[in-house]
């Protein structure tokens, strides 16, 4: 429980930095600059130790379906799908009659397309944020690629801070309590974003 409570005051402080980063310096600006989520290595090995087998392993993404889903093969589980958690992006694909077909909803080719130079071909650490999956079966996780060395990408908070997707509020309780804070500490950054007419919200409104 110390464990547990010592990781959610060091990940509610995290973001609040971004945060206040984010207002200070950011706001208004145009340039796109990765580094306010970027975990250090000291960090990193902090959250893996602190993580059990279970929640976290390190995968190769051998395809990005879209914006917030992709499928990695991982040591103990070959193709698998993770959706990310916290975050919906536009739509590319639909089902119709069975079939899919191009959709195309507003910002979701860039979606996609900054989700594939982010994280395609590359190992990526995954932090599951609920024991259970998805109704299509697809794990929810958080999602971090090393970059270099102590720039490991928080992608999830990526995408929404750089509006390349809304944050997900989800139903599920179980989630909810597991993840207490965290969905409001992205929604601060969606909020920010949303103020300055970023990405989507500048062009898709």
């Amino acid at each position: 429980m110390k464990t547990k409570i010592i990781w959610i005051t060091s990940t509610t402080i995290l973001f609040i930095a971004i945060i206040i980063w984010f207002v200070v310096y950011r706001a208004g600006g145009t340039d796109l600059d990765k580094s306010i989520y970027y975990l250090t290595d000291e960090y990193m090995e902090e959250k893996i130790s602190n993580s059990s087998y279970r929640t976290y392993s390190q995968c190769e993404v051998t395809r990005v379906v879209d914006g917030d889903t992709i499928d990695v093969d991982c040591p103990f589980n070959k193709n698998e799908t993770i959706r990310y958690a916290y975050l919906d992006t536009p739509e590319v694909w639909k089902k119709v009659n069975g079939k899919w077909e191009e959709d195309n909803q507003c910002f979701g080719k860039e979606a996609s397309s900054i989700n594939k130079k982010l994280v395609e071909g590359k190992k990526v650490y995954l932090f599951d944020q609920s024991p259970k999956k998805d109704a299509y079966g697809r794990r929810i996780s958080s999602v971090i690629v090393k970059e270099g060395k102590d720039k490991n990408l928080m992608v999830n908070a990526f995408l929404v801070g750089e509006v390349y997707a809304t944050v997900y509020n989800s139903r599920d309780t179980l989630f909810k309590i597991l993840n207490s804070g965290k969905e409001e500490n992205m929604k601060k950054l969606e909020e920010i974003s949303r103020d300055n007419n970023k990405g989507l919200w500048g062009k898709c409104n």
